[in-house]
């Protein structure tokens, strides 16, 4: 049982750093076209999908299928370092109890 919490440790780190690059490449590549449109979004429009449509997209209707697609990436970028860093937390607490 060891060997394997230990594994999904490894892989949860492995995947944890291969995402963050995927999930970088992808955020910054729209947050540098947004900027360039002179279009900056907040945490507050980020994560409120009704905040995002009335601050955001009201005042730039031609690029909202951008301005939606950067604050996908950055809401499922956080949901996923989240997700992984708990699961190995949860494995790591689980090897440390069997370790006993």
């Amino acid at each position: 049982m060891n060997e394997r919490l230990t594994y999904i440790i490894l892989a949860g780190a492995v995947l944890l750093f291969i995402g963050q690059f995927y999930f970088r490449y992808k955020v910054m590549r729209g947050i540098r076209a947004l900027s360039k449109k002179n279009i900056g979004l907040g945490m507050s429009q980020i994560f409120n999908k009704r905040r995002l449509h009335k601050d955001v997209i009201a005042f730039h209707k031609a690029d909202e299928r951008e301005i939606v697609r950067t604050a996908g990436y950055i809401r499922n970028a956080l949901l996923f370092t989240v997700g992984m860093i708990l699961l190995m937390v949860v494995a790591f607490l689980l090897l440390m109890g069997y370790s006993d």
